[in-house]
Order: C-alpha cells, then sequence, then structure tokens
C-alpha cells in the first residue's frame, strides 16, 4: 500500500495520513486495509474515467 501511495502522492508526505487512515478503519488489519484502499482507488480511476468521457463527449457536442 505504501508503494502505491508514494506513487500516487509523489514526493508529498500526505499519503502517510491516508494510510494510517484505512489501516484505522479495519482495526489496524494490514490485509483488510489493503484491500479497502484498492476498492477507494479503483472507484476513484472509474469516476475520473467517466468524467474524462463527459468532457469529450461535451467537446463534441460544442463542435455539432
Amino acid at each position: 500500500m505504501n508503494v502505491t501511495l508514494m506513487e500516487k502522492y509523489g514526493n508529498q508526505k500526505s499519503y502517510k495520513a491516508e494510510a494510517q487512515y484505512y489501516l484505522e478503519i479495519t482495526n489496524w488489519d494490514f490485509r483488510k486495509a489493503l484491500d479497502e484502499f484498492e476498492e477507494d482507488l479503483k472507484f476513484e480511476k472509474e469516476q475520473q474515467k467517466k468524467q474524462k468521457e463527459l468532457q469529450k463527449n461535451n467537446g463534441k457536442l460544442k463542435k455539432k
């Protein structure tokens, strides 16, 4: 999880707070924390993809 968070945030230190959040909500169960994090990350990526598709479709509508 730490490596993924470091990739997501780069040199920022905020990934530590996010890692602690997931550990706390899962009662410090690393496996559950990682599963929860991955589920949230998947949701975020899906939302970003949908947002890009909407922006792309809106651009096409404006050109017409």
